[in-house]
């Protein structure tokens, strides 16, 4: 179970790191210049990387292994224990990485708001 937990936590942490690379808000760009807006916006997603959003993945996915460990053996003995423990750690942890890349999303949003775009 543990070596599960793992495995999983490396590919959420690259999957929100990456998502915070790649959110481009909608902005209203009518009288700023696009190249200060670029470096802004790449600023922006710095900051956004540098939130520390993965901890509550790896808790969810904690979580979701354990509970479905418990579920998969009661049900299913040994084999259903591995098969729970996947199943609940990979939907906590994407469940929480999903959430998590909305916090990045709204790091990045209110980031641009204070440096006076509009962002929709």
């Amino acid at each position: 179970m543990k070596k599960l937990t793992i495995l999983i936590l490396p590919f959420a942490a690259l999957f929100l790191s990456a998502w915070a690379e790649n959110h481009n808000p909608t902005v209203d760009l009518k009288g700023k210049n696009q190249q200060a807006y670029q470096t802004d916006l790449k600023e922006c997603r710095a900051i956004a990387k540098n939130k520390d959003v993965g901890n509550d993945a790896a808790v969810a996915t904690g979580v979701g292994v354990g509970l479905g460990a418990a579920s998969g053996a009661i049900f299913g003995g040994g084999y259903g224990a591995a098969t729970g423990a996947a199943s609940g750690g990979l939907n906590n942890g994407s469940s929480a990485a999903l959430s998590a890349s909305d916090q990045q999303d709204r790091v990045v949003d209110d980031c641009l708001r204070n440096r006076g775009y509009t962002v929709y």
